[in-house]
């Protein structure tokens, strides 16, 4: 089979970078943000837990250096010295006091494929419905510390 030169190279004017390995789409943002209060500075435990969200989520990426500023902002620099930057808010989560951290019913691990409760037409739940609902629920996530169920009509 013959590949033409647009399947085989990349063209690139002069100047420009053939690519940047600190944006390689390899690279996984998708980590823990570290609660940080109001905004405080982080704290020596808050930018050392940034740095091993960060390296626990890229084990396979050859990092040799986590630097986390006290905004949270970081560079990560790789083997081969490559650097990829992020923002605070791909780092840490400020939160005021009283606000909540996160939200356990958003939680991705939270198992939603329990038993659904069968309810006729459009009635109102009864409470053994409620009840019924409620251990559906707290079975299929025991693992999860739900502390409460709230089960509307």
């Amino acid at each position: 089979k013959d590949l033409t030169p647009d399947q085989t190279i990349k063209r690139y004017d002069f100047g420009e970078p053939l690519f940047n390995e600190g944006e390689d789409k390899s690279f996984n943002s998708d980590f823990d943000k570290v609660p940080v209060k109001g905004n405080d500075k982080l704290t020596d435990d808050q930018k050392k837990q940034v740095e091993d969200n960060i390296r626990k989520a890229n084990q396979d990426k050859g990092i040799s250096k986590v630097d986390v500023k006290d905004d949270g902002s970081t560079t990560v620099t790789f083997d081969d010295g490559t650097t990829k930057d992020l923002t605070p808010d791909q780092t840490i989560k400020r939160y005021d006091f009283g606000e909540p951290l996160f939200n356990e019913g958003e939680d991705r691990s939270f198992n939603s494929d329990f038993d659904k409760v069968p309810v006729k037409g459009n009635d109102k739940l009864t409470d053994d419905q409620k009840k019924q609902v409620e251990d559906n629920i707290r079975k299929a996530n025991q693992d999860k510390g739900i502390s409460k169920v709230d089960v509307k009509d």
